[in-house]
């Protein structure tokens, strides 16, 4: 007979042998031990007890020892039966002796048989890769996880070569002491219960108090063991619940197709680059690499404080100032890629605002010769017109992700940082109008012009500021009645100035603001971040096209600075909230007391006077 056939009928025997236990200790014991106590008739209960004797309290050791053998008996039941039938001090040590007998007879089984069970060994071995423990702790956080039976972690411990039976077996037991104490606890509970002693709110209280400190405790274990030692890298545990929470949050939102073209992703670390049509970029390219780890350098400004700058900080998330050059950041993006995990950039730097492609950062191409491993292109077409800048809420519609290059970091040495800016260039070009139409994609809600008018500021026909109004899909201005409706394609219906897309409105504006070249000024509530710290304050900013100021007071200190517009670079801004920019390594929001919808002409005529978009495009 083969090895695995004798271990397959010894598991069968030792599972039958338990399940006889089982009916021996429920049925002579358990049974009518609850018969008794739902009569009233205690007497009767511990007469039961007396009749067992040594047998009722030698089955539970035995039974829970047979129940971690064959793994896929849940050593629960007997835990909550042995506090049910026997006071706390006598379940606690019967049910620790059991787990004692369970896991030595597993290192026997192993180390002389090499007996061996499949079940939950695979997702042990991943998380003891990531863990970075040793193998002592990592059983010790195994036990504190309540989906993980007993008997598979101690089958997966017994395995290794580096184990000791001493340490072993005082591991398991300490270790399965809070599960136990809990589950006799829950098992007392019910016999104070049917005792009358409680009554029926204070035993779920009981139960419910029990679950609640053993999650605290897991929660302490798994920070301590778990979570800590790979903070602040992406094998952290926190990148898994990450990557799962944006997977869901895609199946609702998008409808993603992948396309390869023929290229195979690299197994190893890499630079992933594409454009930066909207906010779910970097979920999607997550979703595309899983369960490889890429993380993105991302707006500083997300990573300030809270739940979710530990979230990022935990990951590894790179953080960067916009439109500010940071040695550091190329220095970390170094150090991942040398850790063996990939980096994601949209070498934009920011959202676009109509569906086409800004110009990338110049020094996009010297980064990526610079981290030596190899260079990922990829084209998201579809993802603006689901989610523009300027609109609230997504709109489910097909999203593509293509693979358009993987060029190896030697073709990459070999050619000049221009040179690779022009490959990136090439790949990320994009106009979602355009594609959509191709494709013949339809949005049929309404409401499809709802915050427009917070980038098309000014009417493309008579140029009035500040009076174009939306209702439903229907874009006018209320200075000389132009109207615009969108159709099920996204696209404007026939009118007489001939603008069919978002992106004819935003050029239109462009041009006229091009020629005129206007200076700009306004009153503005501010805001201003050094690191985590926040202070207010008011003022006025003012944009030429030599130079961008600030003055004003914050945090009740005056407050005075000018940027050359060679040094501004850009104006980042939210659709009619605010614009932004960095002074001094600080961080200033600024809020236009009037007019929000400005805020979209503060960053455009930057684009213009800085030599920014529309200049390369």
């Amino acid at each position: 007979m083969k090895t695995k056939t004798k271990q397959r009928v010894f598991l069968i025997l030792v599972a039958a042998v338990t399940l006889g236990l089982l009916v021996f200790f429920f049925s002579r014991l358990i049974i009518p031990f609850l018969t008794h106590q739902i009569r009233g008739d205690y007497d009767g209960a511990r007469q039961i007890l007396s009749e067992m004797g040594w047998r009722g309290a030698a089955a539970v050791p035995l039974i829970e020892a047979l129940q971690m053998v064959v793994v896929f008996i849940p050593a629960e039941f007997i835990q909550i039966s042995s506090g049910l039938a026997f006071p706390w001090y006598a379940a606690v040590p019967l049910c620790a002796l059991g787990v004692f007998l369970g896991c030595s007879l597993i290192f026997l089984l192993v180390k002389l048989w090499n007996f061996r069970i499949d079940r939950n060994q695979d997702s042990i071995e991943r998380m003891q890769k990531k863990s970075r423990i040793g193998i002592y702790p990592f059983l010790t956080l195994l036990f504190f996880m309540p989906v993980i039976p007993f008997g598979a972690i101690c089958y997966f411990g017994a395995s290794r070569r580096d184990i000791k039976y001493g340490k072993f077996a005082l591991t398991c037991v300490l270790s399965t002491l809070p599960s136990i104490i809990t589950s006799n606890v829950m098992g007392l509970g019910v016999r104070l219960f049917l005792q009358d002693v409680i009554p029926l709110w204070a035993l779920i209280l009981l139960i419910i108090g029990g679950m609640v400190l053993l999650f605290i405790l897991v929660g302490l274990v798994l920070s301590r063991l778990y979570f800590k030692p790979a903070a602040g890298t992406p094998d952290s545990p926190w990148y898994d619940i990450m990557a799962h929470s944006m997977k869901a949050f895609l199946r609702f939102t998008v409808r993603t197709r992948y396309e390869m073209n023929g290229f195979t992703l690299p197994e190893g670390p890499a630079l992933y680059v594409s454009n930066h049509p909207s906010s779910i970029d970097y979920p999607q390219v997550v979703r595309l690499l899983w369960p490889r780890r890429v993380i993105s350098i991302a707006n500083e400004y997300y990573m300030r404080k809270g739940f979710v700058k530990k979230v990022l900080t935990a990951i590894g998330m790179i953080p960067k100032k916009l439109f500010v050059d940071e040695g550091g950041v190329i220095l970390k993006a170094r150090r991942t890629v040398k850790g063996g995990w990939s980096v994601y950039l949209a070498p934009e730097g920011r959202l676009s605002v109509d569906g086409e492609t800004y110009p990338i950062l110049p020094s996009t191409g010297g980064f990526a010769r610079f981290l030596n491993v190899p260079l990922v292109i990829l084209h998201l077409s579809g993802a603006y017109l689901n989610k523009p800048k300027w609109r609230k809420g997504f709109r489910r519609q097909r999203v593509r992700l293509e693979v358009k290059a993987v060029i190896p970091p030697e073709e990459l040495k070999a050619m000049t940082p221009e040179e690779v800016n022009a490959r990136i260039r090439e790949g990320i070009a994009a106009d979602d109008d355009a594609r959509a139409y191709e494709q013949t994609l339809r949005w049929p809600r309404g409401k499809k012009a709802a915050g427009l008018p917070n980038l098309i500021y000014r009417c493309p026909a008579c140029g009035e500021l500040y009076a174009m109004e939306a209702a439903g899909n229907d874009i006018r201005c209320r200075s000389c009645g132009l109207s615009l409706r969108f159709n099920d394609r996204y696209r404007f219906e026939e009118t007489p100035a001939g603008y069919e897309t978002v992106a004819d409105l935003y050029r239109a504006l462009t041009e006229r603001e091009r020629a005129e070249r206007p200076s700009l000024s306004c009153a503005v509530t501010v805001r201003r971040f050094r690191g985590e710290e926040e202070d207010a304050g008011k003022g006025e900013t003012r944009l030429t096209p030599e130079d961008f100021s600030f003055t004003g007071t914050v945090a009740g200190e005056p407050v005075s600075f000018t940027l050359t517009t060679e040094t501004l670079k850009a104006l980042p801004f939210s659709c009619g909230l605010e614009f932004e920019t960095y002074y001094q390594n600080e961080l200033y929001y600024f809020y236009p007391d009037e007019h929000r919808e400005q805020c979209a002409r503060w960053a455009l005529l930057a684009d213009l006077y800085c030599g920014g978009y529309y200049e390369e495009k």
